[in-house]
């Protein structure tokens, strides 16, 4: 009996455990988690295969992106160059797969993984929801209050740990 496995995300958005060595933090990374650019990562990741480079990428993206402000255009270039990039090459499996992909879902789905691989918050969000998961699964709207408890809670933790200037 083959049971249809519903999906959680109307629209999965835009998309490794890394380990530190002992003695070390992670380095910081600004992460966009209000503005995760879906629809400009589907159309634009796919020229990264004629823009290889990280640097040649950001460049790219800053010409073709959609927003009027330049200086926007330089951090949303900068930020999906960098979430899709490795040492300074991007992501050129994820671009091909987006390139040639007709099915729009399986392309949002890929996104979608890629995404919680490059962005560690996301990372640490779907472990936490995982491993309270039941057999009997979940709705759309179980996971959006559990990933906002999750968010209000490690927003809460950090001002907790920031140094308080005077």
């Amino acid at each position: 009996m083959s049971k249809q496995q519903p999906t959680l995300f109307s629209s999965p958005p835009d998309l490794g455990t890394h380990s530190q060595p002992a003695g070390t933090s992670p380095p910081t990374r600004r992460t966009y988690i209000n503005n995760l650019l879906v629809n400009e990562c589907l159309e634009h990741l796919p020229a990264a295969l004629d823009n290889p480079t990280a640097d040649g990428f950001k460049a790219y993206l800053r010409e073709h992106l959609h927003h009027n402000s330049a200086k926007t255009r330089l951090k949303y270039a900068e930020y999906i160059a960098y979430r899709y990039s490795n040492e300074g090459r991007v992501n050129l499996a994820l671009s091909r797969f987006l390139k040639y992909c007709p099915d729009e879902r399986s392309r949002c789905e890929a996104l979608w993984f890629e995404t919680i691989r490059a962005v560690p918050l996301l990372q640490e969000l779907c472990f936490a929801w995982l491993s309270r998961l039941t057999e009997s699964g979940s709705t759309r709207e179980e996971v959006l209050a559990f990933s906002s408890r999750a968010l209000a809670t490690a927003t809460q933790a950090k001002l907790l740990l920031k140094p308080s200037v005077r």
